[in-house]
């Protein structure tokens, strides 16, 4: 996609290093408060106050935050070198339409083993509780399941209604990417409240 080949190009080619920087340390910032205030609300969900400290909390935040965009491009380039070696795969052994399919089903389990996972190290992490680590959880499952259905849900409504890219050029393609986080943060929540609930009745 070219959605942002305008503002790369700008930035690289006029050589705006002290630009380009500024823009990252920003990001970095910005998207960490994302995720303090999603902790924040984590807190409330399990109905506990926050008492870690505001660089504890920080760093904590800051360390999900890389978690949560290594599994965004993790997936997605696992997805892509998946489709690439099922079709290279297909073609040269000749495989069945069956065989593919199954092919195609075992990179998607990969993606929500890799999902969950890091779903089930957000609510770890995220909320001030101590509790024993569990890689499948109620909520984990569910966040997993909701995020994954709904990109899929979401990519299907872009290609038949969504035009962002042509109403507002370059911009369109940080506005999609701010409603599928909305969405992300939507399952992330809702996961959340249904390992609270469940916790709550064990305590």
């Amino acid at each position: 996609s070219l959605m942002f080949e305008k503002v790369i190009a700008e930035v690289v080619f006029n050589q705006r290093a002290g630009l380009l920087s500024f823009a990252l340390l920003m990001t970095l910032w910005t998207a960490t408060s994302g995720i303090v205030a999603a902790m924040d609300h984590l807190n409330r969900i399990y109905r506990v106050q926050e008492i870690r400290g505001w660089v504890k909390t920080r760093l904590i935040a800051f360390f999900l935050m890389l978690l949560f965009t290594a599994m965004i491009l993790g997936v997605f380039v696992m997805l892509i070198i998946a489709s690439l070696a099922k079709g290279y795969v297909q073609n040269f052994f000749h495989w069945p339409t069956l065989t593919a399919y199954a092919f195609s089903a075992f990179q998607w389990i990969i993606a929500f083993l890799m999902i969950n996972g890091t779903l089930s190290l957000i609510y770890h992490w995220g909320p001030n509780i101590k509790r024993k680590f569990q890689w499948f959880t109620y909520g984990s499952l569910f966040g997993t399941l909701f995020m994954m259905m709904g990109t899929l849900a979401f990519r299907l409504y872009l290609k038949n209604f969504g035009h962002y890219d042509k109403i507002y050029g370059s911009i369109g393609g940080v506005i999609i990417f701010m409603l599928w986080l909305k969405m992300c943060g939507l399952a992330l929540l809702s996961g959340a409240k249904i390992n609270a609930t469940s916790w709550t009745r064990k305590t």
